[in-house]
């Protein structure tokens, strides 16, 4: 079936990340920094902020009691979301691809959405819809967010291209019946949309 849609998720893939600045930047302000990546982890899941289940303010009370971190409000968004930056290759990409429409969907979290919208609008640009898992309600793998995408287009499942950078991701929207690529860079993102007639070969 053709492509019409273009699905793609957006760290790793238009925003590559490095949690670990964040990590370091807690670590250094907070008073018990022993295995603070996993902690902050685990303050994630408890909270649900991914899922809209927390708002920021308390996201980051729960966090700073759990690490005593010397950080006021403000200073923490900055640390938890500086640490993104564009794939103009592959943003360049997403805009060229010869498809009807194109949707984001992204687990994140409204601290991290808020520093995106405002630091790298360019990067949305190119989107007809935004599925944030925390205004979803719902996060990748779970089919569901996956099904409210197929619900917005109105198109078969198998009219839509997928791509993410984690396999349990791709394999997750390929059941629900999407079409799905697991992205390791623009180069082979690039070969896959033209082996799929979404983009000329010459096209860079």
């Amino acid at each position: 079936m053709e492509i019409r849609v273009l699905v793609s998720d957006l760290g790793n893939v238009l925003l590559p990340l490095e949690p670990e600045r964040a990590y370091r930047a807690l670590a250094a302000a907070s008073r018990h920094p022993e295995g603070i990546a996993e902690r902050v982890r685990q303050v994630a899941v408890e909270t649900g902020i991914g899922r809209g289940g927390a708002s920021p303010e308390a996201f980051y009370q729960r966090l700073a009691a759990a690490l005593g971190l010397q950080l006021d409000f403000a200073t923490f968004c900055r640390v938890w979301s500086d640490i993104f930056r564009e794939d103009a290759a592959t943003v360049a990409l997403v805009r060229q691809a010869r498809v009807e429409r194109r949707y984001l969907l992204s687990n994140t979290d409204p601290i991290h959405w808020e520093w995106i919208r405002q630091r790298h609008p360019r990067v949305l640009e190119p989107f007809d819809a935004l599925f944030a898992s925390h205004e979803c309600g719902l996060e990748k793998p779970d089919p569901a967010i996956y099904r409210r995408v197929l619900a917005a287009s109105g198109l078969p499942p198998a009219a839509h291209l997928y791509v993410d950078d984690l396999p349990e991701y791709v394999a997750a929207a390929r059941a629900v019946g999407m079409d799905a690529v697991c992205f390791t860079g623009s180069d082979h993102l690039h070969g896959e949309l033209v082996r799929r007639g979404l983009l000329a070969p010459e096209t860079r």
